[in-house]
């Protein structure tokens, strides 16, 4: 779900300069794939238990032994831990022990993994980065949407 329906491109109107220019949201070719249909399911599932409205869905990959560099994503300012704001959401689809995920408050650093199929709330305004050590290529289930009580309820158990 994202902004064109080509699948391949991530970009969001108004971020980075992105020439994508309607803000209206629809389903990328993937969404009605065969193969996509436990996707599909689970973003369904998730979107019903929390009742949250999607702004983008993607499914994201790193390349085995790659790197994404400490970095926030504080250029979209749609994002912030109250009702009505923006989150994101991971879901690890494939993954191992050698794929570190690191999240910076203030200082201190916490780094660890990510586990399969489990829901994760990441503050992308605080720096984070990731490390693929491993021979295998990582895909995460990335929801972008908007939070809801019931969601936030649920994060703050965690």
């Amino acid at each position: 779900i994202g902004f064109s329906q080509d699948p391949m491109n991530i970009e969001k109107p108004n971020v980075l300069g992105s020439e994508i220019s309607s803000s209206t949201l629809t389903p990328t070719d993937l969404y009605h794939e065969k193969t996509m249909k436990s996707v599909v399911s689970l973003i369904e599932d998730i979107k019903n238990k929390y009742q949250v409205t999607y702004e983008r869905v993607r499914l994201l990959k790193l390349k085995s032994e790659k790197i994404i560099k400490k970095h926030t994503d504080k250029i979209d300012k749609d994002f912030g831990f109250e009702i009505g704001k923006l989150v994101r959401l991971h879901i690890p689809i494939k993954t191992n022990d050698d794929v570190f995920f690191s999240i910076w408050d203030k200082k201190e650093c916490i780094d660890g993994h990510l586990e399969l199929n489990q829901l994760y709330y990441v503050d992308v305004t605080k720096p984070h980065a990731v490390r693929n050590q491993s021979k295998e290529d990582r895909i995460h289930l990335v929801l972008d949407c908007i939070l809801t009580e019931k969601l936030m309820n649920d994060i703050k158990k965690e």
